[in-house]
């Protein structure tokens, strides 16, 4: 109880009054105030009765909650953390929900619409090796024999035999028809070139076995133009070289100007429709038609 008469609280022991301060007789009462609870001054000379109730149980509520006396342990609340709440670039990889399987691709499938990620399966000709993701070539709608070279033919792959590519050989043209062609290049600009061949072995290789077929026909309409321009880079290579089977078969026919830098060797007839032009090449002799 309160001692008004000296200024201090006090106690009894079953005996006596004893002072709450200590054994100081003139312990000092500071500011009063109703329903507060008392506790030392800030030098210990007195008491100030001033403060609130002591906190004895806690409850959190909103995004963090805990109950508990003292000090609480605290919880961050179920679905209390939105994206508003997540800090740009602060999601790791390993924070992510695990895949189902592995070798799995993470997308939205076609015809889910707008919605959450789902793991999409690999499809024929797609392989993971680890993380590389591979894509095997498909010749599920490839044209024609093996070898054939595809083209457009109305909206879907095309491929013939003769018109195919190996290894070995490179491009190859054939034309079984008794008066086709095997290659038909033709050019109308100034100084356009149909056909430009080079290699270190042979830059053309063209052989006809129809009656009156053409291996290699060429027409530049150009003034300066030319119809086929090979260049053969090996030792014993051969720019252009054709083969007529055929009685009225040409090897090599020109509409217009043939001009051979080097050898022209020949084993049958060479038809030029306008005019033939050798020209040696440096430190040989002037070659020498058949």
């Amino acid at each position: 109880m309160y001692n008004a008469d000296y200024k201090l609280v006090q106690y009894c022991d079953g005996t006596r009054w004893i002072s709450m301060g200590g054994g100081v007789t003139d312990m000092r009462i500071g500011t009063l105030a109703a329903n507060r609870w008392c506790v030392a001054n800030a030098a210990g000379t007195g008491l100030e009765c001033t403060q609130d109730k002591p906190i004895t149980d806690v409850t959190l509520t909103g995004d963090v909650i805990g109950t508990g006396p003292g000090v609480v342990a605290t919880t961050i609340a179920s679905q209390a953390v939105t994206t508003v709440k997540l800090a740009d670039a602060n999601v790791t990889y390993a924070k992510l929900q695990p895949t189902q399987a592995a070798g799995v691709l993470l997308g939205r499938g076609a015809g889910a619409g707008a919605g959450m990620v789902q793991e999409l399966t690999l499809g024929t000709g797609l392989s993971l090796a680890g993380t590389v993701l591979s894509a095997a070539a498909s010749s599920a709608n490839a044209a024609g024999p093996a070898g054939a070279v595809q083209f457009n033919d109305g909206g879907a792959f095309g491929g013939v035999s003769a018109f195919t590519y190996s290894g070995s050989v490179g491009l190859n043209v054939q034309n079984g028809n008794a008066s086709g062609t095997a290659i038909n290049a033709g050019t109308t600009g100034a100084t356009a070139t149909a056909i430009n061949a080079s290699s270190s072995a042979t830059a053309v290789n063209a052989t006809t076995t129809g009656a009156t077929g053409t291996a290699i026909g060429g027409t530049a309409t150009g003034a300066s133009a030319t119809a086929i321009n090979a260049n053969a880079l090996g030792n014993a290579g051969t720019a252009l070289r054709g083969q007529a089977t055929g009685a009225n078969a040409y090897a090599v026919y020109s509409q217009g100007r043939m001009h051979v830098t080097g050898a022209l060797t020949t084993a049958a007839e060479v038809t030029v429709g306008k005019s033939l032009t050798l020209t040696p090449q440096a430190g040989l002799a002037a070659p020498v038609m058949p």
